[in-house]
């Protein structure tokens, strides 16, 4: 292939400059041509024009992600200097709504060699400061072999430069569409590091990055620095920077990983979603302004702007709005409270505080200074913290227009609540979020006497309970500020997020020796037990640090014949969530592996709850591993009993962000009338080990076999229920309710 050195440079409104690189002959002679590297091959030729990616585009030796969708490929030019040994590859791919109507285009470049080493950070504008600040952002290491930089800019097609092979391509072929935007909003970014660069580009459709109808062309007035241009839609300009720029963190965050060769977390799934403002009334209100009308309420999420703020479980209604004006009414802040009630209880409140960055100070990254010990904290590329709060609402308690309005409904503040703060800057912005409940809705008693630092003497059980509901839902908040929340449910980890304590629950232990019927009392629960009599055999707590963690018993059923069956037991301490958040990090075996008899993932929605069970044969020197069991097999042997060696045993993991169970029912092989199989398999029924009387007797033995599993099945299946009911609190000690009431797995008389 002949070459000719030819600077590519593509101008972004007049400022941006792309990669440099020599380019040699046609776009054709350029994409057959094989390239590579020394001692290395690009795996490019995998890349076909007009095919669809998505989740993420593999070249030059890794998997760069694409946002969420599919994602056409436009073109693809590879570039080899073997006398300077530099290499490089450029790669376009465009996301198409309907009718092919232009969403957005992502444009690629990354090569290494001679020809980049003189590319710096002080040369290349998207390392440059911007107006306004919050519109890009750029890390600095050495100022030709480290660094990083993205910027928000415009651009038209006929900026496109015709000297870059890609960028004149899609010149052509954006010439085809029809409704081609005019201009684009365009992220761009660069990262270096040694000789190897790589620079990549969003173009979006301005129309498509709000939800208005019949809005203006939004790049009206963006730059420079014309964001307060009064036709209306200023407000709607600010919120769109701010969207992209928490969008532009997270994207290049994944591009930068892919950059270093790690696998992208955005690049996983579905992709992240492209940026939409969610304003489908018109135009947003010029910030501060969140235009929350009092009397509105709100359940999951509350949107204003940019921005999402998740809320707890159930209604949440602004109670009192106040904002805050210069004496020329010009808005300056703005804060909302918003209460959840109960009748004439109070269970909790939020309070919203949103407020500019002064221009002119440093004020966007101090705002977390002198928060006490946050539980979570971040200095880049914004600033975010979070930390647990007590409110002291005393006789020292300030009135606001909040407590006023309160008792004008009659209802009363509790003493003291407690919940969670997080404090959030882009820049441009500073929102702090509130979140608070009362004692009675979370189960703890009257604060009482306290300790040095105020905090409630009683309360000390619940403080770990407490700082990891505070952990959890400041990875949500941090979230929905910096654009990790879209229009669609929430992840499953950040559903539900409420505060409970059930550490001053009544509850009541089983001893050892106990005989009980029906249910059993266990953590504060009651477990359903199968027909007969059940004898706690042992009761062996697991400790961590010299502290109960879980709570764990074994029960036998014993007849003059021996062991009829066995139930263990285990579920976590209340207000100890590690251990049930160790479970809920990942799916439970049983929930991964479906290689017993009989398997069901009734629930799994990983961070907020998994339920699964299964039905399989369990042998003794295996079960001998279990925690606690040579104890309880030394207390059946005290009574004259062995413990079966094939055991048929169903078991159920439950877990939420609170308890965790593990329960096994288990019962020995010899009396279920299932034969001894060879090997399991979900939904396998094992063929007798020996059969008398030809093939028909054989067909009637397996009809028999498959049977006798069906209804076993059925039975462990139907006992799910009894025990979530049992983990849910539903479970009264006594009479189990029907179906459960008098039932058992083994009804079929033992194989001799």
């Amino acid at each position: 292939m002949s070459s000719r050195a030819v600077v590519a440079a593509v101008v972004l409104s007049g400022l941006m400059l792309l990669i440099a690189a020599p380019w040699g002959g046609a776009r054709a002679q350029a994409q057959s041509s094989p390239m590579s590297k020394p001692n290395s091959t690009l795996p490019n030729s995998t890349l076909e024009e007009g095919k669809l990616y998505s989740g993420t585009v593999r070249f030059e030796e890794r998997d760069w992600p694409l946002p969420e969708g599919q994602w056409e490929l436009l073109a693809h030019i590879p570039f080899q200097n073997s006398a300077s040994g530099s290499w490089a590859i450029r790669v376009a791919l465009a996301r198409f709504e309907p009718e092919r109507r232009l969403r957005a285009i992502i444009v690629f470049s990354t090569g290494e060699g001679q020809e980049h080493d003189a590319v710096t950070a002080g040369r290349l504008p998207a390392c440059q400061a911007v107006t306004p600040a919050f519109a890009g952002e750029r890390q600095i290491v050495d100022d030709a072999k480290d660094f990083s930089c993205w910027r928000i800019m415009t651009m038209r097609p006929d900026e496109f430069s015709a000297s870059d092979p890609v960028f004149a391509a899609l010149r052509v072929k954006l010439a085809a569409l029809q409704d081609a935007p005019p201009a684009f909003m365009v992220l761009h970014g660069v990262i270096k590091k040694d000789r190897r660069a790589t620079y990549v580009t969003v173009l979006f459709d301005p129309v498509q990055l709000q939800m208005a109808p019949g809005s203006p062309d939004l790049l009206a007035s963006f730059f420079p620095n014309r964001l307060k241009a009064q036709d209306g839609w200023e407000g709607t300009r600010l919120d769109v920077l701010m969207m992209l720029r928490a969008w532009a963190n997270r994207w290049y965050d994944g591009v930068w990983s892919a950059f270093a060769g790690r696998s992208a977390a955005e690049g996983r799934g579905p992709g992240l979603p492209l940026p939409v403002l969610r304003n489908p009334h018109g135009p947003t209100p010029t910030a501060p302004n969140m235009a929350l009308r009092v009397g509105t309420s709100f359940e999951e999420r509350l949107n204003s702007g940019p921005f999402v703020v998740p809320l707890p479980p159930g209604s949440w209604t602004v109670m009192t709005r106040t904002p805050h004006a210069l004496p020329n009414g010009a808005l300056i802040g703005d804060s909302v409270m918003l209460a959840n009630l109960d009748g004439g209880l109070l269970r909790g409140f939020v309070q919203i505080e949103y407020r500019p960055v002064h221009p002119a100070g440093p004020e966007a990254d101090k705002v977390c200074q002198g928060k006490a010990r946050p539980i979570l904290s971040r200095d880049r590329p914004d600033t975010y913290c979070a930390t647990a709060t007590l409110t002291d609402l005393g006789p020292a308690h300030r009135r606001d227009p909040f407590d006023e309005e309160l008792a004008l409904r009659g209802i009363e503040l509790p003493k003291m609540t407690l919940g969670a703060e997080a404090v959030y800057s882009n820049r441009a912005m500073v929102m702090r979020v509130l979140v608070q409940f009362s004692p009675r809705h979370i189960g703890l008693p009257e604060p009482g006497e306290r300790d040095a630092r105020g905090f409630p003497i009683a309360w000390a059980p619940f403080r770990l309970k407490w700082a990891a509901f505070v952990q959890v839902w400041a990875q949500a908040v941090e979230a929905g500020l910096t654009g990790g929340l879209g229009p669609g449910p929430f992840p499953a980890k950040w559903r539900d997020l409420d505060l409970h304590s059930e550490s001053f629950a009544a509850s009541v232990a089983p001893n050892v020796g106990e005989t009980y019927r029906d249910t059993v009392p266990l953590g504060g629960r009651h477990w359903p037990l199968p027909r007969g009599e059940w004898t706690v055999l042992a009761n062996v707590p697991r400790m961590e640090r010299d502290e109960v963690v879980e709570d764990q018993v074994y029960l036998a059923s014993l007849s003059s014949a021996g062991v009829e069956g066995i139930v263990g037991l285990s579920f976590t301490r209340p207000d100890l969530p590690l251990a049930a958040m160790r479970i809920l990090a990942e799916p439970a075996p049983i929930c991964r592996f479906p290689g017993r008899l009989f398997s069901e993932q009734v629930q799994l929605d990983l961070g907020l709850r998994q339920d699964c069970w299964s039905l399989g044969l369990d042998h003794l020197m295996i079960a001998r591993h279990a925690h606690g069991y040579a104890g309880f097999e030394a207390a059946v042997r005290a009574r004259g009993a062995q413990l079966p060696e094939r055991q048929i045993a169903a078991r159920y993991v439950m877990a939420t962000r609170d308890r965790a169970l593990t329960a096994v029912y288990a019962f020995p092989w010899a009396h279920s009338a299932l034969p001894k199989p060879e090997r399991q398999g979900a939904m396998a029924a094992a063929e007798p080990a020996e059969t008398q009387g030809g093939a028909d007797a054989l067909k009637n033995a397996a009809s028999d076999v498959r049977s006798r599993h069906e209804e076993v099945r059925r039975w462990v299946s139907t006992w799910h229920d009894a025990v979530k009911d049992g983990f849910d609190g539903k479970l009264s000690p006594g009479a189990l309710p029907a179906p459960w009431k008098d039932s058992h797995p083994i009804t079929h008389p033992a194989v001799p």
